[in-house]
């Protein structure tokens, strides 16, 4: 209440008048840092009556990177072979959606069958990087498998109404901006034309090249403040702020909404059929 609460208020509050200074109508929060921002947002939004559209998106970047794969052809290996925590040939492969037969087929073309489960240093994801870019059956493994999560991606996106021609912004915990990029790219080549999207940060030390600060507007640190950075844990607020649920891994298709309403209209015309005959009327 005294530590934590101010923080998440203040920076709500800021994210909020800056949408409104920009004329924004819609605000999402992404999962999963969002989530308790989300909260906060809309409480503040229904209690002193802004116009603003307050959602919850369900994403990570896993899930949008799947979806892009399908159509960034080789650069899908600049994320594909990023470094993280204990990264292998086989985590690369599992990056790419890839199965098991698949995978162990890249590595003997890549010659680390021997090195399959081996943490790799950075030198080492670097020339991988370059190896991987020769195998042309890489990129049409990446290609299948990357089709059907595109469509459902897509699916889940319009629902959720990211290709409406309406004013928005994202909002999420920050870093390095990377999963805004992936999500413009996503809706730049479902719409086949050109996507601006604005993203609003608790924090930046960097954002993708190619980029302009007016698309990443950070709260507390931004890309030069150095004291800020060095002085600020995003492993901590990570952990104080987040959704009780798990990260996003992907979309599926479950019903459209037409037949859901089919499906309803159907069982209750049902009920009234069954309702008239026990009352010894005919049915309509």
């Amino acid at each position: 209440l005294y530590v934590w609460l101010p923080v998440l208020t203040e920076y709500v509050e800021w994210v909020l008048e800056e949408a409104v200074r920009n004329e924004k109508k819609r605000l999402y929060f992404l999962a999963r840092d969002g989530y308790m921002m989300y909260l906060m947002a809309k409480k503040l939004v229904d209690t002193r009556g802004i116009d603003l559209d307050i959602r919850y998106l369900k994403i990570s970047r896993y899930s949008i990177r799947s979806a892009e794969y399908y159509f960034v052809g080789k650069e899908a290996l600049d994320t594909l072979c990023a470094g993280g925590i204990e990264i292998s040939f086989e985590k690369i492969m599992k990056r790419a959606n890839l199965t098991e037969e698949e995978s162990l087929h890249i590595a003997r073309l890549a010659g680390y069958t021997e090195k399959y489960r081996t943490v790799l240093s950075y030198r080492q994801l670097c020339r991988l990087k370059k190896e991987l870019s020769r195998i042309g059956q890489l990129f049409d493994y990446i290609k299948q498998h990357a089709r059907n999560r595109y469509n459902t991606t897509v699916s889940y996106l319009r629902q959720e109404g990211l290709l409406e021609e309406t004013s928005y912004a994202l909002v999420d915990s920050g870093w390095v901006g990377t999963l805004q990029l992936s999500l413009q790219r996503v809706l730049e080549h479902e719409k086949a034309g050109k996507v601006r999207l604005q993203g609003y940060y608790f924090g930046l030390y960097a954002r993708p090249e190619g980029t302009t600060a007016a698309q990443y507007r950070a709260f507390y640190f931004g890309e030069k403040e150095v004291l800020r950075k060095i002085r600020f844990s995003n492993c901590l607020f990570e952990t104080v702020f987040s959704a009780p649920e798990g990260m996003t891994c992907g979309y599926r298709l479950k019903e459209r909404r037409d037949e859901v309403f089919c499906k309803i209209a159907n069982t209750v015309c049902s009920m009234l059929r069954d309702g008239r005959r026990r009352q010894g009327c005919s049915a309509p």
